[in-house]
C-alpha cells in the first residue's frame, strides 16, 4: 500500500500548561517535534522508488486536460479519504503531482470540512512521505492548513518548519504562518474559508474570457 501507518499519540491535556491552554484553544498536543517530523518526511531508502512513481504520474498528467485536473483530483480525493491505508504509492504521487495545479488546490481546499480534517491529515502526511524530495512544497501546506483546522497546532508548525528547511514557500504558506502567529483557533475556519471562496470567485471574474 502507500505505506506504513503513521504513529498514533495519545493526548494528555494534563501533562504541560502549554498543553492545556492549546486545549482551551482547540488545539491538540503531540508527545515531541520528532515524532512529528516522521508524519512528513519520507523514508530515505525509498527515495529512488518515489522519483520512479513521480515519473509515471508525469506521464500520466500529460494525458489529463488542464481543465479536468480539478474533477480529477478531487475523485482522487475523495478515493483517499474513504480508505487512507488503501492508497498506493501511485494514488499518493498523483494526489501530490495534481495538487500543484492553483485551480485544483484552490477547489480542494474549500472542501476541507472540520469533520474531516483528521481524514485529511492521515491522507496527506502519506501524501507528502510518498512524494519525492523537492516536491512536497503544495503537499505540506495542505497537511499544514489540515493540521490546524484539526486543532494540531504542532504539526502546523512542523509543515511550516520542513517547508522553510526545503526553501520552497507554496501560497498557502503565508496563510499558515499568519495563522500561527495569530494563534487564530480552528473554529475560525468556516468563515476563513468563505472570505478564500469570495476571493477566488472574484479573481476568476476579472480573468479575460479569451484567458479562461
Amino acid at each position: 500500500m502507500g505505506d506504513a501507518d503513521g504513529p498514533v499519540f495519545r493526548h494528555d491535556p494534563t501533562a504541560s500548561q502549554t498543553a492545556a491552554a492549546a486545549t482551551v484553544h482547540g488545539l491538540q498536543a503531540r508527545p515531541s517535534r520528532d515524532a512529528l517530523a516522521a508524519l512528513v518526511r519520507g523514508d530515505p531508502d525509498a527515495a529512488a522508488l518515489a522519483e520512479q512513481v513521480w515519473m509515471r504520474v508525469l506521464e500520466r498528467v500529460l494525458t489529463v486536460q488542464p481543465a479536468d485536473r480539478p474533477d480529477e483530483l478531487m475523485k482522487a480525493l475523495g478515493r483517499g479519504l474513504r480508505n487512507p491505508t488503501g492508497m498506493s504509492r501511485d494514488d499518493l504521487a498523483w494526489l501530490g503531482l495534481l495538487i500543484n495545479d492553483p485551480f485544483a488546490r484552490d477547489r480542494a481546499v474549500l472542501s476541507l470540512e472540520p469533520s474531516d480534517a483528521e481524514g485529511w491529515v492521515e491522507l496527506w502526511s502519506r501524501v507528502v512521505r510518498a512524494c519525492p524530495h523537492g516536491t512536497q512544497d503544495n503537499p505540506l501546506a495542505v497537511l499544514g492548513l489540515a493540521a490546524w483546522v484539526n486543532g494540531d497546532g504542532a504539526l502546523q508548525s512542523v509543515c511550516l518548519e520542513e517547508m522553510d528547511a526545503l526553501g520552497i514557500r507554496p501560497g498557502l504558506k503565508n496563510l499558515l504562518e499568519n495563522l500561527s502567529a495569530a494563534v487564530v483557533p480552528p473554529s475560525e475556519w468556516p468563515g476563513l474559508r468563505e472570505s478564500l471562496r469570495e476571493l477566488i470567485e472574484e479573481a476568476d471574474d476579472e480573468v479575460p474570457d479569451e484567458v479562461a
